[in-house]
């Protein structure tokens, strides 16, 4: 789009923008609308994020975002991301009275302190394009805060745009949020961001994930996250881990060097995947306590601090459990309401234990699934028997049936994973001390359930390939990712690692032959 204004004094009407303080949409935190390219290839109109996550009763969901460019503009850009955060911090100005925003261009350069040349005002105008443009259709991916649940939805990020060129009669330029979006800001679910720290870091990489790391830093002063996972949520097109880590460790280190970050760590987790471990800089006065700013009318708090039930009652009920009160404050501060009351539930259910606190920590920190016969123990024992004579036969827990399927040599290897997973994580087992069944037999449920959800369209055999193949192994590369002349080699070494481990499985074999 050509557009052009001259910089003239029109937003000197204006309030001095405070840049200390704006907003963020917590889904938009999380998943990503943009690439991080300066340009995108016209072939290319889309990209999409798949992971697995727990819907609001902690069940294991399969989540999709697809984010699709229009045909004539494209795919959102670095520096689209940049005007939807200016935008936000005017929406918040307006304390999130309507969704309809109104500014100068100069003013919305002025936030993103950029300059004010003709270019900069006609890359504004081609980001309204592509930010008006661009489609995104979540499955099961959208939080819907009013609701409290995940959402399948196909929604825009601005419904229309209006550009001004100002001049003597002061028209203001103006962008309307799309209704859906807009009514999760109405709902709460946005949260405070510090836009002056934001647009003073050195790449669109930092910024993005910045954004998405300071969503996470509510929850907890410590963040883990798989790196290919966390490769989508950026987004990055890189394969290899090699590959992911040179891209990562400058972003890391500046955050570091800037008072964000503590450090961060990688570590190996039970499939062979690489697991970042993120610490949160403790001493960085979070933007909340900013107190320049008046207070915006919407709550703060993402659906993960809240309960029905309230963090003291659930703070009692961990302690009655055998939990002390320095880690029940930590697990209530640290992770969803609705989770914590779901392990509560299943205590009772499990059996053989000796040290209930102990275990109850460790399946609120790994999210466990429900404990063998569950299914079973919440039929009604009150319902009269020709009632349930007539009824169908009670549905088998998913996990209790797929744990039954496994072999006996299987079941082992999956225990053995599991213990192996203990010791790696839980300083408590760390040498040669003896891991209680019931802990070691819950966890190997776990993870027979992430193997199940982290590959939903393999056959049969997903379960022996999990037993076998490290997830990281498995990772086969892109058929476009041609290799490059002078490819280190520790990326050789890990796609002979690929075929090798293809070759020697004797699974995919009988597979082919079948």
């Amino acid at each position: 789009m050509k557009y052009a204004e001259t910089p003239s004094n029109a937003e000197e009407d204006f309030e001095e923008t405070r840049l200390a303080l704006g907003k963020d949409e917590m889904n938009l935190a999380e998943f990503p609308f943009a690439m991080l390219s300066k340009h995108v290839s016209p072939d290319q109109k889309t990209f999409q994020v798949v992971q697995e996550g727990r819907d609001s009763h902690g069940h294991v969901i399969r989540q999709e975002w697809l984010v699709t460019g229009s045909e004539r503009f494209g795919l959102p850009v670095a520096s689209d991301d940049e005007v939807y955060v200016a935008l936000m911090k005017l929406l918040r100005d307006h304390r999130f009275a309507g969704r309809t925003v109104q500014f100068t261009v100069a003013q919305l350069l002025r936030i993103m302190q950029s300059g004010t040349s003709k270019r900069d005002y006609e890359r504004v105008g081609q980001a309204f394009d592509r930010l008006t443009g661009v489609l995104i259709r979540s499955t099961n991916a959208f939080w819907d805060h009013a609701r409290q649940r995940y959402v399948t939805e196909g929604f825009h990020l601005l419904d229309s745009y209006r550009l001004s060129k100002g001049g003597a009669g002061r028209e203001l330029s103006e962008a309307t949020f799309s209704e859906f979006l807009f009514n999760s800001m109405q709902a709460g679910y946005v949260k405070n961001l510090d836009i002056d720290f934001y647009f003073r870091l050195s790449t669109p990489l930092a910024r993005r994930y910045y954004r998405l790391l300071d969503k996470h830093r509510y929850r907890s002063r410590t963040y883990e996250v798989e790196i290919h996972r966390l490769a989508q949520r950026l987004p990055l097109q890189d394969v290899y881990v090699s590959q992911l880590r040179r891209r990562l460790d400058p972003v890391h280190a500046e955050l570091t060097e800037r008072g964000f970050l503590e450090g961060v760590e990688y570590r190996s987790g039970a499939s062979g995947e690489t697991i970042l471990r993120i610490r949160f800089a403790t001493d960085r006065v979070a933007a909340t306590q900013t107190p320049s700013v008046a207070a915006v009318p919407v709550a703060e708090e993402p659906p993960a601090t809240t309960s029905v039930l309230g963090s003291a009652s659930l703070e009692e009920r961990l302690r009655l459990a055998g939990i002390s009160r320095k880690v029940a404050a930590e697990l209530v501060q640290g992770f969803p309401g609705a989770e914590i009351e779901r392990q509560l539930d299943y205590l009772p259910h499990v059996q053989g234990l000796k040290n209930p606190g102990g275990y109850l920590r460790l399946a609120i920190e790994h999210g466990y699934g429900p404990p063998p016969g569950w299914g079973q123990a919440q039929r009604k024992p009150d319902r009269p028997r020709r009632v349930q004579a007539a009824a169908s036969a009670p549905a088998i827990d998913p996990v209790d049936q797929a744990w039954e399927t496994l072999t006996e040599h299987e079941r082992t290897q999956l225990q053995i994973r599991a213990e192996t997973d203990l010791r790696a994580t839980q300083t408590i087992w760390q040498g040669s001390r003896r891991i209680p069944a019931p802990f070691v037999t819950a966890h190997a449920r776990h993870l027979l359930t992430l193997d199940q959800s982290q590959a939903p369209t393999m056959e049969h055999n997903s379960v022996r390939e999990k037993l076998v193949t490290p997830k990281e192994k498995r990772i086969a590369p892109r058929s476009d990712a041609a290799p490059r002349h002078g490819q280190d080699e520790t990326e050789e070494e890990e796609r002979a690692a690929v075929k090798a481990t293809l070759a020697n499985a004797p699974f995919l074999r009988d597979r082919d032959s079948d």
